[in-house]
């Protein structure tokens, strides 16, 4: 059925959500650039080789303060697609989606959905919220059912509808969608522990444009590795990904060529971009060898700047 002829019963309800996330913290599960596809988290360990180019978060939510440092997850086993939606409308629009659901294990699920805020925190990974921030859009979201029901190896297509009021003003509009397992009791501390995976959305209603003006260029050091970085500021209304090559030559001769991390980075947001050494799979990347000149050109939603610049440590 295509999405956008669908129709959405009147009984459903407006979301935000039937209960708090108390601030939940998560870490995206892939470094690389988003992408489409599917994306499957099973007993909570990401399966990287399939998240390459996911968007979609997993967090653990623990019901109590005490410390679960031995604590392992159950059988909440779940496919996901699409991990994430970038969506545009104009005001007065209503925009109707689907999420594939796939229950992977032997087991029946039940998953609570929810919408939920996101946001990043100082040192860069995700953060949900419940409570509605100023100007959420989240009031114009619908879901179809609160509670999805799946029995084993079951596949459902869970529907959405987003009503975009018609006074609405240009805004980039995003929340997450929340599929939440049911807690279960897990260590000798019988502390509950559920498992929840988040769909990004973003929504560009009208006319927005992002802004990226390069602050500071150095270096960052990124799992035991010194790289060339890019802290950047978008002054814009709209969240944008930073593309591109630079090149550049190691005082050994080698040659390198250079792409930046393809993190978002939102209206309003000042981010730090490491910059990466393009090799091939299977490859050994080179080390970095600093100063460093790079030039080349980055790009960003139709825009793009040329440069010509040495990285130091």
């Amino acid at each position: 059925m295509n999405a956008s002829m669908m129709h959405i019963p009147r009984r459903w309800a407006i979301d935000p959500a039937r209960q708090p996330l108390a601030a939940v913290r998560a870490e995206p599960v892939a470094a690389g650039p988003f992408g489409k596809g599917k994306a499957r988290v099973s007993r909570f360990r990401s399966h990287r080789s399939r998240l390459q180019q996911a968007a979609i978060y997993l967090c653990i939510v623990l019901a109590s303060l005490a410390p679960l440092r031995q604590a392992s997850a159950g059988g909440f086993s779940a496919l996901i697609s699409p991990p994430r939606f970038e969506l545009r409308a104009q005001p007065g629009q209503t925009l109707r989606q689907i999420v594939e659901v796939t229950n992977v294990s032997v087991a029946p699920a039940a998953l609570a959905v929810q919408t939920a805020e996101w946001r990043y925190g100082n040192d860069g990974g995700l953060l949900f919220d419940n409570p509605l921030m100023e100007g959420s859009c989240r009031p114009w979201v619908a879901l179809e059912t609160r509670d999805l029901q799946l029995g084993a190896k079951a596949r459902r297509r869970f529907r959405f509808e987003i009503k975009v009021p018609k006074d609405a003003p240009a805004q980039e509009c995003r929340f997450a969608l929340m599929f939440e397992g049911a807690p279960e009791t897990v260590g000798a501390l019988s502390v509950p522990v559920s498992g929840r995976i988040a769909v990004i959305v973003y929504v560009t209603v009208g006319t927005v444009e992002p802004r990226l003006e390069i602050e500071t260029v150095g270096s960052i050091e990124i799992e035991g590795r010194r790289l060339p970085a890019l802290t950047v500021r978008n002054s814009g209304n709209s969240t944008t990904r930073l593309e591109g090559f630079l090149s550049g030559r190691n005082p050994n001769g080698t040659d390198i060529v250079f792409v930046p991390q393809n993190f978002p980075v939102l209206p309003g947001q000042t981010r730090t971009l490491a910059l990466y050494p393009e090799v091939s799979e299977g490859q050994t990347p080179p080390t970095v060898s600093f100063p460093i000149k790079l030039s080349g050109r980055l790009e960003w939603s139709g825009q793009q700047l040329k440069m010509d610049q040495v990285f130091t440590e």
